[in-house]
């Protein structure tokens, strides 16, 4: 009897196969993407440096995400070394890291959706089973192979749907524990930007500031000596002038 209930039901088990294989499609990749996705911010990927006078982040080993962080805010600190602003740094890392995550999670329902499909298929397909036996037989009563193949579409419509869900429930826990790791391992990244990388950048302004200074102080001192032989060369010349007009 349960080998004559497969055979009724092979249609209905291929299609039960068919929407899981779709589920999982969607489903590894998205587990996939949110583990990536919670290792951005890794603490052992960066550190500091400096190159040609200007602080940088040096990163090792990471990821394309973090490295493309690194590339700009270390950009914005070579175009930007007079008037930095750690909220702009923070931004840049925030809108990269928060394309990332929507890119992760943007199939994470996917699965549930494939289920409810399935359930319309299942019940539709033990359905489309009734209707052709009941044609088959001019209108008589379903017979037993009819009825095991709706039960069978039932059977798949629900399946489809309970795994559908669970399949995105766990997606979802998932999500929101790589989620609080990417926010936390990102809250000790600013810190590093903050107590890192903040306090060196003044001491570089700093050295500019005094060089701008000294470069400042010299043409001054140049521009008073010159000032000063002119005023010594006019008093010689007006001494002159005096000492003639008093001898005559």
């Amino acid at each position: 009897m349960i080998t004559q209930i497969f055979e009724d039901n092979t249609v209905s088990i291929i299609l039960f196969l068919i929407f899981l294989i779709v589920q999982l499609c969607f489903f590894v990749p998205t587990i996939f993407s949110l583990r990536r996705m919670s290792n951005i911010f890794s603490k052992k990927d960066y550190d500091i440096q400096e190159v040609g006078g200007i602080v940088n982040i040096k990163h090792s080993q990471a990821n394309n995400v973090f490295e493309n962080i690194c590339r700009n805010i270390n950009q914005y600190i070579r175009e930007n070394s007079d008037s930095i602003d750690l909220g702009e740094m923070k931004d840049v890392a925030n809108r990269l890291a928060d394309i990332e995550y929507e890119k992760a999670t943007a199939k994470i329902s996917y699965p549930m959706y494939i289920g409810l499909m399935g359930t319309y298929g299942g019940v539709g397909w033990g359905l489309l089973e009734l209707v052709l036996s009941m044609a088959k037989d001019s209108g008589k009563m379903f017979d037993t192979n009819a009825i095991y193949a709706f039960i069978g579409g039932v059977v798949v419509a629900m399946l489809t749907s309970l795994v559908g869900l669970l399949l995105t429930t766990y997606a979802n826990n998932y999500s929101v524990k790589k989620g609080a790791i990417l926010e936390h391992d990102k809250d000790e990244f600013f810190s590093f930007l903050q107590t890192k990388i903040v306090p060196l950048l003044p001491s570089t302004m700093a050295q500019t500031l005094r060089d701008e200074l000294q470069r400042s102080i010299g043409t001054l001192g140049t521009t008073i000596g010159a000032l000063n032989t002119t005023v010594t060369s006019l008093n010689t010349n007006l001494k002159s002038t005096f000492e003639g007009i008093t001898r005559e």
